[in-house]
C-alpha cells in the first residue's frame, strides 16, 4: 500500500486578537500531529501579533506565515493557492471572511482526482462532471427534483440498453453488467443519419468544433494517429452490427430475454386466473 498523502491546512484568521491567537492556536495543533499549516494574514495583522507568529513558526513545526495586502485580498488569496508546491486539502477561516467560501469552491472545481474501481487511471476535475455528479453546479429545486427521479428510475429499471459497442470499452461493460446483474445489452453504434428527419438543435460550441477539426486534420503524427485511429473504430462498429457481431447478438439477447420474461408474466396471470376460477367453482 502507497504511504497516506501528506496533508496542508490553510488557515485564514480575521484580524483582531480573539480571532487570531485562537487561530494560530489551532495551526499548533494540527502542525503537531504532522500536518503542513500556512497562516494567511495581511502585512499589519501580522505586525501587531509578531511575536506570536515568531514564536509558533520558530518552534520547528511545519508552519508558514503568507502576507497579503488588502483590501484586494480574494484575488492574490486565490493566485497563491493555486500556486502551492502543496496544494491544500482543507481550508479553514473566519466566518465573517466569506469570500474565502468561493475561493474555495473555485479551487476545488479545477482539482484533479481520478475515478476510482475503473479499468484504466483516469483523471477529472469537479468542473468537468456532468451536473448530476458534480455538487458544485447550480440546479433549481424542480431540475434537482427530475434528477433524483431520473436516477431512482435508473436503479430500478430491469436492465440498461446502451448506443454502444463491446469492442469499444469491453473491460467497462463488464464491470457494468456485474454491477447490473448481467441486464446490459450493447446495441450500438446507432446512428443519427438514420433519424434525420427529426431534427434537434444540440448546442456545441464553434471553438470545440474548430478543435475538434484541426486535431482531426493535424497533419503530424497525433493526426495521423488520430485518423488511423478513426478507420479501426469505423471498421469495428461495423463489424459489430453485422450477423454474427457483437451488437447484432446483443440485440438477439435482448430481445429473447424480454420474450422469456413476456412468457413468464403470461403464465403466471395464467395460473392466477385459474387459481381463481377454482376457488369460485
Amino acid at each position: 500500500m502507497g504511504s497516506a498523502p501528506q496533508l496542508h491546512f490553510v488557515l485564514i484568521p480575521l484580524m483582531g486578537q480573539g480571532h487570531l491567537i485562537p487561530m494560530i492556536d489551532m495551526a499548533r495543533l494540527l502542525a503537531q500531529r504532522g500536518v503542513i499549516v500556512t497562516i494567511i494574514t495581511t502585512p499589519v495583522n501580522a505586525t501587531r501579533f509578531q511575536a506570536t507568529i515568531d514564536r509558533t513558526v520558530d518552534s520547528g513545526l511545519p508552519i508558514q506565515l503568507v502576507q497579503l495586502r488588502f483590501p484586494s485580498v480574494e484575488q492574490p488569496l486565490e493566485h497563491f493557492i493555486e500556486n502551492l508546491q502543496s496544494p491544500p486539502s482543507c481550508m479553514i477561516s473566519d466566518k465573517y471572511l466569506t469570500f474565502t467560501a468561493q475561493v474555495a469552491q473555485d479551487i476545488s472545481d479545477h482539482e484533479k482526482f481520478f475515478m476510482p474501481g475503473l479499468p484504466n487511471q483516469i483523471e477529472f476535475t469537479w468542473a468537468q462532471l456532468p451536473s448530476p455528479f458534480n455538487p458544485g453546479s447550480l440546479v433549481s429545486p424542480d431540475m434537482k427534483k427530475n434528477r433524483d427521479r431520473i436516477r431512482e428510475g435508473e436503479l430500478g429499471a430491469y436492465g440498461v440498453v446502451i448506443n454502444s459497442f463491446e469492442e469499444l470499452e469491453r473491460e467497462y461493460v463488464e464491470r457494468y453488467r456485474k454491477a447490473k446483474g448481467e441486464k446490459v445489452w450493447c446495441i450500438g453504434p446507432v446512428v443519427v443519419h438514420l433519424c434525420e428527419e427529426d431534427k434537434f438543435g444540440v448546442l456545441v460550441k464553434r471553438e470545440d468544433v474548430k478543435k475538434a477539426i484541426e486535431k482531426v486534420m493535424d497533419k503530424g503524427r497525433d493526426g495521423q494517429e488520430r485518423r488511423e485511429r478513426a478507420r479501426e473504430l469505423q471498421k469495428m462498429a461495423k463489424m459489430a452490427m453485422e450477423r454474427g457481431g457483437s451488437s447484432y447478438t446483443n440485440l438477439t439477447l435482448l430481445i429473447e430475454d424480454i420474450m422469456q420474461q413476456a412468457a413468464r408474466n403470461q403464465e403466471a396471470k395464467t395460473l392466477e386466473t385459474v387459481s381463481s376460477l377454482n376457488l369460485n367453482s
